[in-house]
């Protein structure tokens, strides 16, 4: 007896034994050929490939995720109070973290730097040469907030001041009015001074 399926004639009764179970021959154009179990099928589009950019991003951040959440807490131990800025001259000096996991990023989230002062973002380095444009200036110090951020985006903050003072060198005019003692004075210098008499009256 034979059955017909898709052009291709089965010979039934015919064929191979295999784990006790005869698989039908298949009499196709004359040749015999043994039909096997289909393959699986995966609707077409195969396996789920992943390529190797993804899944390196992937171990990457995993690392990252691993590594923060066995660190101490990201925190910005310098201190409040910067060393002076004296003007025409280059000041430098950095801020530090510890915790979180590096590298870091920071930023002036509020208030500001004197006058040609910078913060590099990679380092904390506030550095250049501060300058100014009246004695106001030297009056009060600068505030300014600046933030860190870790690799996983854990953020610390803290307050800062920095004083700029004039030159060591610098001169400035002393006016005296009704008395003496007035001139040109270096920086830092004691003066005396004077008053006349009142007008009469």
């Amino acid at each position: 007896m034979r059955r017909a399926r898709s052009g291709a004639t089965y010979l039934a009764g015919q064929g191979t034994a295999r784990n006790g179970v005869r698989h039908p021959t298949l009499r196709d154009g004359g040749r015999r050929a043994r039909s096997d179990p289909p393959s699986p099928s995966y609707g077409g589009a195969g396996p789920p490939h992943l390529d190797a950019p993804y899944l390196g991003g992937l171990l990457l951040a995993l690392v990252l995720l691993a590594e923060s959440l066995g660190a101490a807490p990201l925190a910005i131990t310098t201190s409040g109070t910067l060393s002076n800025a004296v003007v025409g001259t280059e000041y430098s000096q950095t801020l530090s973290a510890t915790g979180g996991t590096p590298p870091y990023t920071w930023a002036v989230q509020s208030g500001g730097l004197p006058s040609l002062l910078t913060l590099n973002p990679t380092n904390g380095l506030i550095a250049g040469m501060p300058t100014a444009s009246g004695s106001w200036v030297f009056s009060y110090p600068f505030d300014v907030y600046i933030v860190v951020t870790d690799a996983v985006s854990n953020t610390a903050a803290a307050s800062f001041q920095i004083t700029v003072v004039p030159a060591p060198n610098t001169y400035y005019t002393l006016t005296v009015v009704n008395g003496t003692g007035g001139g040109f004075y270096l920086t830092n210098s004691t003066v005396s001074i004077s008053a006349d008499a009142p007008p009469p009256g």
